[in-house]
């Protein structure tokens, strides 16, 4: 079961960032911070306007006893000094912080965020690259001074996070002036109030700031322009934070999130708020997203619930430095740069051997010297330090992928280390990261990240991992391979799955990168199209490889077969395993092929492309071959398009062998069995062994035979089948290794939702009808949930609630033959508990997804049926009230969440006893609440 306990996270969007929005004139400026009106703001060191543009100073430069530096930067719609002023008049960082850390220098930096966060995203760059520059300016030592460096900490506030970490990104990028690598070197720490670090899908940064738009004062078409704008430019918002994340490996962060509403709405909550690394603190605050960063009084309870932790910030970074300072290692960072030396692997050997992992096997490449040239003349290794890029790309089994994996092996000693990375989805994409972390050398990368490698399963981490060790300075000699990224970002490409490749790219200006792709128009590095072979000594040269018939140039008819398979190396390569398994002539295997072309003309006229054709027929005589000899083999090829065409192995499909269709029974009964049925489809080109996972893969023309030639309509039973098979993998109890798994099964899932939105769209099969079928669309729904994918998961728990609704209801013929086989209680019963865990983990969901009302309604749903299926005091039961009390208590229904945290702590008191965590937990929710309502 997923996690029925889970605390609500509210939404995720909304509030105003900074207060009034206005630009103040001097007069207004000065007052709202307590000063007198013709009083400047104090030392405004560097141009630029003094009252709300530039980096102002509110303590004395010139004394030496200042050992840190702290600056605030403001976010949408903010302002150097309102936005951390009280409306009492209050500017803490200057009457508060100076007194707590006397030893700091204060300053503020002010920036037209409207300009920042508009019309193009270069902007953020322009007002990241002034605040390195100002900052650069105001830590110029006196000409009568000795340079000491002082540590440097950011106080960020909302989207003033964004431009505090692009500039962090362009320090790091420009680390060779000595002026930018100070600020580097010198960052220790950061204290981010109320900053959107995450954009779960392109809405997500729009939504943040039309809700903080929402309370300010500009006009509404002002507020739809810039909202279109974010909109527009949320993926490098989200490569932003991508690249800040492998650039924290020392830093330290504390996160502050907001627990109040800013004009009825939560603008960035907890799951918002946090970057999710091991080195980041998370503070919740009772504050909405405004007064998250103002605070009456030194000594107010709000300025304590902040001030203490920035303070203690401060003092920490000031340590560490004194430290590194005492310990003759100044030069050593907080590892936000991995051009800076002490961020560097422990190891200065980059070498790790040659081994292509998840590449498939080739046996048959032959030619493409020109190409193999080109593609040399390109990315070999070259005195000038730069990063090269060639971009494979040609239609379907031209030998893109054969190309990649001839140029590794032919250069292997070229390059100290080569990756292979299976780019297909970004799914395969980062299970590929996953896997290649194993393969970095010991003393590679820092204990710390090694650390963080062992105590979490996140992709995040292993992608991090590799990225690093990949942009280390003296690390810039290897090969990265992209293999099959049919699916790219890009204008032309209508698919909702399609990604950018590009985050996953190691940031650094050195190495050399192979991408294939069947997109001419992929513009990312130098491009060459791999086009048919033009020899054709080439193309006999594969038939002699795969056929095993040295003397097949002089058989009869073999000119005619060259010139019959076009070039088209993986049509050569399925013609010579079919003759090498057939004691037939050319001639006879060209009448056969003539047929097979002949049939294809007449079932599947669709096929225009004289290539796709020419595949089709020699794919279609293998076919019949097998045919003849295993017919369950050749079912198992028709079921194949149901899963995902790479990893498909033997405990998939006979976990249980009580659902299994009859024909396949006798495949499964052993995986001695199953392995020689693939072994004949291997035999004949169709499919390869995958020598890491021990599964099997199937090239994506032949997966494309198989799905729209031989499967010309979805069969009901298959899916089925295909949807049980996985579903029953998944694992219900956190065991060791589950999260491998989980990754592996899920392109399995993904194939099993496209076929089943396809049938949505034609509505020609009852599937959500089936009640067999009903837990593995539950199954489903909580792999989806625990791998993040929130929509999808939404998709499957909604199918199963619509399928247990359906079934429950006692005039459906099909709950009706249940009952009769099963019993009343049998199939009501545990049927309805789990309808009931259907309809909480949608609350859950909603609520992750930031829909309040309807993880409202699902939750009161759930609670409803739990008192009447189980008891009031059942686990289940309180979990849920205590889910909706939560939920509850950030809309500010104090009277119901008291009643419904007061049900749970009852029902976990009679459970587990008074001491019990839940119980203590749902008790102080109480209690909290009560002294909100009564604070004296």
């Amino acid at each position: 079961m997923p996690k029925l306990f889970k605390r609500f996270r509210g939404r995720k969007i909304e509030g105003n960032d900074a207060g009034s929005s206005s630009t103040p004139n001097e007069t207004s400026l000065l007052e709202s911070v307590g000063k007198e009106p013709n009083t400047q703001p104090p030392h405004a060191k560097v141009s630029g306007s003094y009252d709300h543009v530039g980096l102002f100073e509110l303590s004395n430069s010139n004394d030496e006893s200042k050992t840190v530096d702290v600056i605030a930067v403001h976010g949408l719609q903010g302002h150097p000094y309102r936005t951390w002023t009280h409306e009492n008049g209050h500017l803490w960082i200057r009457d508060s912080l100076t007194e707590s850390i006397p030893f700091a220098r204060i300053m503020t930096f002010g920036y037209d965020s409207m300009i920042a966060f508009s019309k193009s995203v270069a902007k953020i760059d322009d007002k990241a690259l002034d605040l390195l520059n100002q900052l650069t300016l105001m830590r110029r030592p006196l000409e009568d001074s000795v340079p000491r460096p002082r540590p440097i900490v950011f106080i960020c506030h909302s989207f003033g996070g964004i431009v505090v970490k692009k500039a962090l990104i362009m320090a790091h990028a420009r680390s060779s002036d000595m002026s930018f690598k100070d600020i580097l070197e010198n960052t220790k720490a950061i204290a981010f109030l109320g900053v959107p670090h995450r954009g779960a899908d392109s809405a997500r940064w729009a939504n943040v700031a039309a809700c903080i738009l929402k309370t300010s004062s500009l006009g509404i078409s002002t507020n739809n322009a810039l909202v279109a704008d974010l909109l527009r430019n949320s993926p490098t918002l989200n490569d932003i934070q991508d690249q800040f994340i492998d650039r924290t490996q020392n830093l330290m962060i504390y996160s502050f999130y907001e627990t109040q509403k800013t004009s009825g709405m939560i603008v960035v909550d907890k799951s918002s708020a946090t970057i999710g690394i091991t080195n980041e603190k998370l503070f919740p605050i009772d504050a909405n997203h405004r007064t998250i960063c103002q605070f009456p009084s030194l000594e107010s309870t709000e300025y304590g619930a902040v001030g203490k932790w920035i303070v203690d910030l401060v003092e920490s970074a000031t340590k560490e430095a004194a430290q590194r300072r005492s310990d003759g290692n100044i030069a050593a960072t907080a590892d936000l740069s991995i051009d800076v030396a002490s961020s560097e692997p422990l190891s200065n050997d980059f070498r790790i051997p040659f081994y292509l992992l998840d590449a498939p096997e080739i046996d048959y490449f032959t030619g493409r010297e020109s190409l193999l040239l080109s593609i040399g003349q390109i990315l070999l290794p070259s005195s000038k330090l730069q990063r090269k890029v060639v971009v494979l790309h040609g239609l379907g089994g031209m030998g893109k992928t054969q190309s990649a994996f001839r140029y590794a092996i032919q250069h292997q000693q070229d390059y100290t280390a080569v990756l292979w990375f299976n780019a297909k989805t970004e799914d395969t994409l980062k299970q590929s990261f996953q896997k290649n972390t194993k393969r970095l050398p010991e003393g590679a990368i820092s204990q710390a990240l090694q650390d963080k490698l062992q105590d979490t399963s996140s992709l995040q981490e292993s992608i991090q991992a590799v990225k690093h060790w990949l942009a280390a300075p003296q690390n810039n000699n290897w090969l990265i391979i992209f293999d099959n990224h049919d699916n790219p970002k890009i204008p032309q490409n209508k698919d909702q799955s399609a990604y950018d490749i590009r985050p996953y790219f190691p940031e650094a200006y050195h190495g050399s990168i192979i991408l294939t792709t069947r997109w001419a128009n992929l513009k990312i590095g130098k491009s060459i199209q791999v086009n048919k072979l033009e020899e054709s000594e080439h193309a006999l040269s594969i038939l002699i490889g795969t056929s095993g018939r040295s003397d097949i140039g002089n058989e009869p008819g073999i000119s005619d077969l060259i010139d019959t398979l076009d070039g088209l190396p993986l049509a050569l390569a399925t013609a010579g395993s079919y003759l090498s398994l057939e004691s037939i002539s050319v001639i006879k295997y060209l009448q056969h092929y003539q047929q097979s072309w002949s049939n294809l003309q007449q079932t599947s006229p669709e096929l225009l492309s004289y290539e796709d054709r020419t595949l089709y027929s020699t794919w279609n005589i293998s076919y019949n071959h097998i045919r003849h000899q295993d017919e369950a083999a050749v079912n198992l090829l028709n079921l194949w398009s149901y899963f995902d065409n790479q990893d498909l192995w033997f405990e998939l499909l006979s976990i249980r062998k009580d659902f299994v269709p009859t024909w396949l029974h006798c495949l499964v009964e052993s995986e001695i069995t199953f392995n020689a049925a693939m072994r004949k489809l291997r035999d004949h080109s169709l499919i390869h062994t995958l020598k890491d996972s021990g599964g099997y893969g199937m090239h994506h023309c032949v997966y494309a035979w198989t799905a729209n030639v031989l499967n010309d309509r979805i069969s009901e039973s298959k899916l089925s089948f295909a949807l049980k098979c996985t579903s029953i993998m998944v694992p219900r109890s956190p065991r060791a290794g589950d999260s491998m798994l989980q990754r592996r099964l899920l392109p399995h899932a993904n194939r099993c939702l496209q076929l089943l939105s396809q049938n949505d769209s034609t509505n020609t099969l009852s599937i959500i009808d089936s009640v067999s079928n009903i837990d593995a669309f539950h199954s489903l729904g909580i792999l989806y949930s625990d791998q993040g994918k929130l929509a999808e998961a939404e998709a499957m728990y909604q199918r199963a609630l619509k399928g247990r609704e359906k079934a429950l209801s006692l005039d459906h013929t099909p709950t009706l033959n249940i009952i009769n086989n099963l019993g009343y209680e049998k199939a009501l019963g545990p049927d309805h508990t789990s309808t009931l865990n259907t309809i909480n983990n949608l609350g859950l969901l909603y609520s992750d997804q930031g829909k309040l009302a309807e993880a409202e309604a699902m939750y009161q749903r759930a609670l409803k049926g739990y008192e009447k299926a189980l008891s009031p005091d059942h686990m289940s039961t309180s979990d849920t009230a205590y889910n909706l009390a939560t939920l509850y208590q950030q809309q500010e229904n104090y009277k119901e969440s008291i009643a419904l945290f007061q049900q749970a702590e009852s029902g976990y008191r009679t459970t587990f006893g008074s001491q019990h965590p839940k119980t203590v937990a749902a008790l102080t929710r109480v209690e909290k609440i009560q002294k909100l309502q009564n604070p004296l």
